[in-house]
């Protein structure tokens, strides 16, 4: 149904570049989501001006369009990252096909007043609706689980997709020997798309000789052998 390689070499160097001028590709010493300390991060909240965003959103709808071989009916950001994420994907995924696309978010807490409750959207138009969620990067896969499980408790069932921008490729803290991107695929039944993985970045950043990225190249491999999943091993250049 979908190739995770479709998105061409000159796409994926072109993200590289965005993340890259944008700041959204740190180097350093962080904490994930996931409680790991890691020598890279990318914070898409960077990404909130108009160029590079538009160059991001192109991407996302581009790789859903045509990595799914039918037609999506909705788009679901889970709260934050996700929430200008499928709005702006929603806008841009109709101009290019001129099929109405509704997209809907959910809250961190319930509403009791006004329209009330967790999810803002119309629900009730969607039930058995071609669902994909959109979502900025994956770790562990947590974030995925916590929209599976938000759609579920609205019976929200038809999810033909995830899509993200980046993989960052770590073993599942579930299921040890595989990704978290493969944990989430097999217990979920959804396919991830990923836009680039962080080993295309760095691959990326090797073959153009970026100089910002050279200190920190050998600390991300590090951490790649303690976290990664065996195809993320970069190769010496």
């Amino acid at each position: 149904m979908w190739s995770p390689s479709l998105l061409s070499h000159q796409i994926k160097s072109n993200l590289v570049r965005v993340l890259l001028d944008s700041g959204a590709l740190q180097f350093g010493d962080f904490n994930t989501k996931s409680a790991r300390r890691t020598p890279y991060f990318i914070d898409t909240s960077s990404l909130y001006q108009s160029l590079a965003w538009e160059s991001i959103i192109k991407a996302y709808v581009y790789a859903a369009h045509h990595h799914i071989s039918q037609p999506l009916d909705a788009v679901y950001g889970h709260a934050y990252k996700g929430i200008p994420l499928c709005a702006s994907f929603s806008v841009l995924y109709s101009q290019i096909t001129g099929k109405q696309c509704h997209f809907f978010f959910n809250r961190k807490e319930a509403k009791t007043h006004g329209e009330k409750g967790v999810i803002l959207g119309k629900t009730q138009l969607l039930k058995n609706k071609k669902i994909v969620i959109c979502d900025d990067v994956l770790t562990s896969g947590k974030s995925l689980k916590e929209a599976i499980s938000t759609l579920s408790d609205h019976h929200l069932h038809s999810i033909i997709a995830a899509v993200v921008l980046v993989d960052r490729q770590e073993c599942s803290d579930t299921h040890p020997h595989i990704s978290a991107k493969q944990a989430f695929e097999q217990d979920f039944q959804v396919p991830v798309i990923n836009l680039i993985t962080i080993s295309e970045i760095i691959t990326e950043l090797i073959r153009t000789d970026e100089p910002t990225a050279k200190p920190h190249i050998e600390s991300i491999q590090n951490y790649l052998n303690t976290y990664g999943i065996t195809s993320t091993s970069l190769i010496s250049q």
